[in-house]
């Protein structure tokens, strides 16, 4: 479920 986070900087803390 990256891509929902990558709409925003929240990706970094999910990919962590």
């Amino acid at each position: 479920m990256a891509d929902l986070s990558r709409t925003g900087p929240v990706e970094r803390d999910v990919e962590q």
